[in-house]
């Protein structure tokens, strides 16, 4: 049978690609998102506004970081018109392309959608973000205390993720560990972080799964 150079070609592309998702130990987003029950908000419900990808870098993430907004934050306004505040002050202000975190959790435990994981986040402290996937809680945990309801998103966004890219959840961290800050504030810090609350959590909910299957 005569083969062309343009098949051949194609089947080394599709090997190449089905392989290199195997090996990061990628998994389809959406599909893992239904699969763990995770409800997004997504950037067209809350309202977007373009995004210029030219102004970003690409990144394999490889660690997960805990931010927190570094507002009080008494839950009287919107999440959402909130998540569209803080993109207008991060492409405008900041000129950066988009918000800096991945994904935004708000006082309810509703998760809404940040910037595209695909692409390293930003920073007001001098650390490189790249290779990090970056939750923030809206509200300063210096001054107020997470609820249960808080907790559990970011349980949940951290077993997505280390189903995602295949990565430990001793990886779970603070800003304050890359940087000089008090952010995610000393609540979550103390309470979930420096203990290995959270990381003993997240690896609980994955051996369940595990078993689940």
């Amino acid at each position: 049978m005569y083969i062309t150079k343009r098949y051949i070609f194609f089947i080394i592309y599709f090997m190449l690609f089905f392989f290199s998702n195997i090996l990061r130990g990628e998994i389809n987003s959406d599909n893992l998102k239904q699969k763990l029950n995770l409800k997004i908000i997504t950037k067209s419900e809350w309202g977007a506004k373009p995004v210029d990808i030219s102004k970003m870098k690409s990144h394999k993430i490889e660690k997960i970081t805990i931010h927190h907004g570094g507002v009080f934050d008494n839950g009287k306004e919107d999440s959402k018109k909130k998540t569209l505040g803080l993109q207008s002050y991060s492409q405008n202000d900041r000129k950066w392309a988009d918000i800096p975190y991945h994904y935004m959790i708000d006082l309810n435990g509703n998760i809404l959608e940040g910037r595209d994981e695909g692409y390293a986040g930003d920073s007001n402290t001098p650390y490189n973000p790249t290779g990090h996937f970056l939750i923030d809680v809206m509200g300063n945990y210096v001054e107020q205390k997470l609820n249960e309801k808080q907790y559990q998103a970011i349980v949940d966004l951290c077993v997505y993720a280390c189903l995602k890219y295949n990565i430990s959840p001793d990886t779970i961290k603070g800003h304050k560990d890359y940087a000089d800050t008090q952010c995610p504030g000393d609540d979550i810090y103390n309470n979930y972080l420096k203990n290995g609350k959270l990381v003993q959590d997240v690896k609980k909910k994955l051996a369940e799964i595990s078993k689940a299957k």
